[in-house]
Parts: C-alpha cells; sequence; structure tokens
C-alpha cells in the first residue's frame, strides 16, 4: 500500500507518494500556471501508474480547500501543520523556516511539539515569488541564481519591508549599471533581514534551526540566514517536497479519513462557476460555485473559513 500527498501552493503543486515504511518512492512538482485545478488534473494524470496503489490521500497548501473539494478529500490540513509533521519525522528541531510563493512561516518546537508559529502574508517582499519576480527582471533563471550569488563581489543596500520599495530600489540600482549579481545579493539579504525582523524581534531562534521550502534550494540563501542568525541553517534533502511528505505521513497515520480511489480523471473545464451569495450571516460574503449542469458540486470562498 502506499500514500499520497498533495501541496498545492500558490505558485507550485508537488507530489509526494511513500510506502509502508515512508520512504519516497515517487516524487514530482509542476508550476502552476493560472488554473490550479488543470494543474493538479496535470500533475495526477502524469504520475499515472504510480497511483495504483494508493489507499489514502491528504492535501495541504494555499488551495488546499479548493483541490480538497475537487478531488473529495477530507484530509486536508494548513501548511504550518503539513511542514511541521514532515521536519519533526525526520530531525531533532527547534526552529523550522518555511518561505513559501505567497508567505513566510516560522514554527518553534519544544520535544518535537509544536511551541508556537507564526505567519507573515502581508507582504511580498519576503515570499519566493519575489525572488523569482527580481530574477526575472535581472534575466537570470532561479536555477542559476545560486551562480549569481557566489559571483557577488560588492555589497550594496536595498532595504525596507515593502516589496514596491524594494522593486523600485532594484529598477534603480539597474540604472546606475550596479552587476546583477550584486543586485540580487541585496534582493536575498533583504528577504533575510526583514524574516529577521518579523520572526526574531524577542531573541534567537531555538536550535536545531531547518529551513523548508522552494527556496530552501538556494544555498546562498542558506549562507545569508546563518549569516544573519548566527547559527547553522540545516537542509532536508526533499526540502521543497516536505509538505506534501507531511501529508503523506498523515494520510499514512489516518488511512480511513484520508480515503483515495484511482479516479477516473475527468477535466476541471467541466465544471460552470457562477459567483453566488453566502446568506450565511450579515456579511454575505461573495462565493464562488462550482457546477456540474445545474447541480451545484461545491461552493468556495468568504471570509470565515467556512467555505
Amino acid at each position: 500500500m502506499k500514500y499520497l500527498g498533495l501541496d498545492v501552493g500558490s505558485t507550485v503543486c508537488k507530489l509526494v507518494i511513500i510506502d509502508e515504511n515512508a520512504r519516497i518512492v515517487y516524487k514530482h512538482e509542476t508550476l502552476i500556471m493560472g488554473d490550479v485545478l488543470s494543474t493538479v488534473d496535470k500533475i495526477l494524470r502524469e504520475s499515472g501508474d504510480e497511483l495504483d496503489d494508493v489507499v489514502s490521500a491528504g492535501i495541504t497548501g494555499s488551495s488546499r480547500n479548493l483541490v480538497g473539494k475537487h478531488l473529495k478529500l477530507e484530509l486536508v490540513k494548513s501548511e504550518v501543520i503539513a511542514h511541521s509533521v514532515a521536519v519533526t519525522s525526520r530531525h531533532e528541531v527547534g526552529t523550522l523556516i518555511e518561505i513559501g510563493g505567497q508567505d513566510a512561516k516560522c514554527v518553534t518546537f519544544h520535544e518535537g511539539m509544536i511551541q508556537n508559529f507564526r505567519i507573515n502574508s502581508s507582504c511580498g517582499a519576503g515570499t519566493g515569488a519575489f525572488i523569482e519576480s527580481q530574477c526575472r527582471r535581472l534575466g537570470v533563471a532561479i536555477e542559476e541564481l545560486d551562480g549569481c550569488l557566489e559571483n557577488a563581489d560588492e555589497d550594496i543596500e536595498i532595504s525596507g519591508k515593502c516589496g514596491v520599495f524594494i522593486e523600485s530600489a532594484v529598477i534603480n540600482c539597474q540604472k546606475m549599471g550596479v552587476k546583477r549579481e550584486n543586485i540580487l545579493k541585496a534582493v536575498c539579504k533583504a528577504l533575510v533581514v526583514n524574516y529577521f525582523n518579523e520572526f526574531c524581534e524577542f531573541g534567537t531562534l531555538p536550535e536545531p534551526v531547518w529551513f523548508q521550502g522552494g527556496v530552501a534550494r538556494i544555498k546562498g540563501l542558506k549562507d545569508l540566514f546563518e549569516e544573519q542568525l548566527g547559527v547553522t541553517v540545516n537542509v532536508d534533502e526533499d526540502c521543497n517536497y516536505m509538505g506534501a511528505y507531511g501529508m503523506s505521513l498523515m494520510a499514512k497515520k489516518d488511512p480511513k479519513k484520508g480515503s483515495f480511489k484511482k479516479f477516473k480523471l475527468e477535466s476541471s473545464d467541466r465544471y460552470t462557476k457562477k459567483y453566488i451569495s453566502c446568506g450565511g450571516c450579515k456579511e454575505n460574503c461573495s462565493l464562488l460555485g462550482y457546477y456540474l449542469g445545474d447541480e451545484l458540486a461545491f461552493k468556495v470562498g468568504g471570509r470565515c473559513g467556512k467555505y
């Protein structure tokens, strides 16, 4: 028997399958290009026969509620829980640094249990998507960023908590002819400093410190975190898959709740989408209804989290 975990974030969809011994036997990721549901359909189709022995599945990520309803999955958890389950299953951990496409998280632990956590989603300047956008501006593929950071030969300051101001500073540096390697190092350092100011204002982070998320693969960024925090920052070889891995572990632990049958993969284009009013309280939030013909399949949205 096998167990599946999905992490459907703002920029990337990741899938992990583990065996009875919690070993990853298959992993796959793909960019989310606009339509979340069609991307999920695509990654499941590409996984093909790997799904045959899957008996249980769980989902996390910013689009977890929408995709969970689409796939009829009941095991739906937040990224904080998924990443925490994953890292504590493999390592002794005091602090988890997790930087996603649209937010940053800091989770502290005591004896393997979550002690505290904070999420900063108020500004894009502390996210992986912001780094990627600045790389594109400077004509650098994200895979080339490490090489650029190694070749940086001058420290320049780009400060500010606002992504708009940092982007304006980047444009100004370009106008002045500053090397792109030095600009990118300054952008990464600004992200690290903003993280430090947001999450470390009351002291140092408990050790050992682990760094997860797609940007954790950037060694130069890890080095900047170590320099700023003054501690060793560890990175798991599956750092970018840890959210999905955590959900596969929960699917293994609770196979009944995560019950999964390989379904006939139908296109998400079969839905008709209409905006509807909730009517559940005086807020009367606008929801997005997904219809199959005239029948409402499910609805998502609203402020309270009900849908």
